[in-house]
């Protein structure tokens, strides 16, 4: 992921920035703006699953080359989710906080090597 996509993601995800999508409409119109918008929009609905359905989701996360493989299984819904995050997304999310952020805490010194 570029520096700037990355940057924008991490500036989304920060909830006291608040960046209007509206007043930076140039910025979002690119396509660096456009992916940082996708990438934001699918680590949020990540979590926003495990956080609706905490106690009843199994998270399992496996290591694949360049990034990681998240199954989501919530067995209420009969729903399994597949997600592919990369090295770079896997770093963004582990510096939140939540149940997934927990779950790829051990995955992010391979993601960003000292």
């Amino acid at each position: 992921m570029r520096r700037f996509v990355h940057q924008l993601v991490d500036r989304l995800r920060d909830p006291q920035a608040r960046l209007s999508r509206n007043r930076n409409f140039s910025l979002f119109a690119s396509p660096s703006g456009e992916r940082a918008l996708r990438v934001h929009r699918h680590l949020r609905s990540l979590e926003h699953d495990l956080a609706r359905h905490r106690d009843e989701a199994e998270l399992r996360v496996e290591e694949r080359t360049g990034g990681v493989r998240l199954v989501v299984e919530i067995a209420s819904l009969r729903l399994v989710r597949t997600a592919l995050l990369s090295d770079d997304e896997v770093v963004l999310v582990a510096d939140g906080d939540g149940p997934l952020a927990e779950a790829l805490l051990p995955y992010v010194r391979r993601a960003r090597p000292a």
